[in-house]
């Protein structure tokens, strides 16, 4: 292995996150399409399918136009003439679990449940295993922060989308971003598991919950923010 830590390639959070929000398709805030997902995604943390009727019902409500729903041909997973998983949150297999207090769902990357959970407002557990080593790691997150990892020492992986892969379907994400964006026991297992030829950086969970914040912040309700260091003080 032999690299020096990935964190040192990015220089800080707010850089990761300009990236973040500059790889995403101007589209994406215009037209209320990001507004619209949001409905979908709530709809699903409660464990069914949005089939195509509800979502022109949805975007009927919001007023939105019938190109920008056009838009989740691609950008959302469809089984059956429903939406099965949209803007990370999915009904269909993944490693990544999300699991509230009546229904298990999955995520596309770990990342997904840090700005899930406060888009969707209830708090929840996400369960992974890191690549590096099979280590089952489960962290607990409400609306406000991450309250708790086990082990503590988790920290999440994360690499900056290459533009001419990102981001405007389901597979670019995936193939370009979610795959690369893990759980890990530790900063050495991410670091020593990140591929060299990506821009990269290995985050606490209090970090990655900002760069969450930071990225899809005006889609939250407003609540206090909480962080794993806060919580352990009290």
């Amino acid at each position: 292995m032999g690299r020096r830590p990935a964190l040192d390639m990015i220089a800080s959070v707010e850089e990761i996150a300009a990236s973040l929000r500059g790889s995403r398709d101007e589209g994406d805030r215009s037209d209320g399409y990001r507004p619209l997902v949001v409905d979908i995604v709530r709809e699903l943390s409660l464990g069914r399918p949005v089939r195509r009727k509800r979502v022109a019902e949805l975007a009927a409500k919001r007023g939105v136009p019938a190109s920008t729903v056009k838009r989740l041909d691609g950008g959302a997973e469809w089984q059956d003439g429903s939406i099965m998983g949209v803007n990370g949150l999915t009904l269909l297999g993944s490693r990544h679990r999300l699991r509230f207090e009546d229904v298990t769902l999955g995520t596309w990357c770990a990342w997904d449940p840090l700005f899930l959970v406060p888009i969707i407002g209830r708090p929840a557990t996400s369960e992974s295993t890191s690549p590096a080593s099979g280590v089952s790691l489960r962290v607990k997150i409400t609306p406000g922060g991450v309250t708790s990892a086990d082990p503590e020492t988790t920290v999440l992986s994360v690499v900056l989308p290459e533009p001419t892969q990102c981001c405007t379907n389901v597979a670019d994400v995936r193939q370009a971003f979610c795959q690369f964006v893990n759980f890990f026991e530790d900063a050495h297992a991410a670091a020593a598991w990140l591929p060299s030829h990506r821009e990269a950086a290995v985050l606490d969970l209090d970090d990655g919950f900002r760069l969450a914040r930071l990225v899809y912040g005006d889609l939250y309700t407003d609540v206090p923010v909480r962080s794993m260091s806060s919580t352990h003080a009290t």
